[in-house]
């Protein structure tokens, strides 16, 4: 049913959808962990990025 669902590969998404996905992946309860438990994501603080970009 989910893959019934999801949006096709290509499709391109309005402002608004776009938002929405993000609101509803940041208000769950993991945001920086997949499915399968494994990080999707890393959250850098400014001076992190600031020395990456060095």
């Amino acid at each position: 049913m989910a893959r019934s669902m999801a949006f096709k590969r290509g499709q391109q998404l309005s402002d608004q959808e776009i938002q929405s996905l993000l609101k509803d992946f940041f208000d769950g309860p993991t945001t920086d962990r997949g499915i399968d438990g494994k990080p999707c994501m890393k959250l850098l603080k400014n001076a992190d990025l600031a020395d990456l970009l060095k």
